[in-house]
């Protein structure tokens, strides 16, 4: 009767320990596994954003352009109006964007949408105003 009871204590302990060994090696990997999902999904919004922005910004340059090569004054008013407003909603989310590039995908992608990419934007943009 006390071997029993001694088994049935051992048992009760190992089962305890091992159900909670497995217990929290499984749900930590869980956690891991949503949480790299959740990252990625955060880096796929920051990439639509800056990409929908990037797409937006030289197309709206481009309307500026085509009206100052036909000359039409209606156009061109229309077109730069059109820039402005796209390029204040670039520039309001210029910092947030580079943050959240340089957190998701590093410094080499910040270093280059910030110091090559932006740069080159601004350039094209000065000429369109000029």
């Amino acid at each position: 009767m006390g071997a029993q009871v001694i088994l049935l204590v051992l048992g009760f302990v190992l089962t305890t320990v091992v159900g909670g060994v497995l217990g929290y090696y499984f749900q930590r990997r869980t956690w891991d596994a949503n949480r790299r999902e959740s990252e990625r999904s955060a880096a796929a919004d920051v990439f639509d954003g800056i990409s929908r922005g990037m797409d937006e910004r030289p197309y709206r340059m481009r309307l500026v352009y085509w009206g100052l090569r036909r000359g039409d004054e209606d156009r061109i008013a229309a077109a730069m109006a059109e820039y402005r407003a796209t390029l204040v909603k670039w520039n309001d989310n210029l910092n947030r964007n580079l943050a959240l590039v340089q957190r998701y995908f590093g410094r080499e992608v910040w270093a280059f949408l910030s110091g090559v990419l932006y740069e080159e934007f601004a350039i094209i943009g000065r000429h369109l105003e000029g």
